[in-house]
């Protein structure tokens, strides 16, 4: 997948799974810094970064089986 791909399926998730994901992925928050900022408890931030990588590779499993 490229940049672009990815990009696209980052789009897909909703909103708060997208940015706990992008804080902790990308940008190297941890769970007690991502709770501080958007304001939820940090078990809150592990369950939305558990359901966006769930999400994200269900999304990119089905691309992938239909590009097949």
């Amino acid at each position: 997948m490229g940049v672009d791909e990815i990009l696209q399926v980052l789009d897909i998730l909703p909103d708060n799974q997208r940015i706990v994901f992008n804080l902790s992925v990308l940008d190297g928050y941890t769970h007690a810094e991502i709770s501080q900022e958007m304001n939820i408890e940090i078990s809150h931030s592990r369950t939305l970064l558990t359901r966006a990588r769930a999400a994200l590779q269900d999304i990119i499993l089905q691309k992938e089986s239909f590009q097949q």
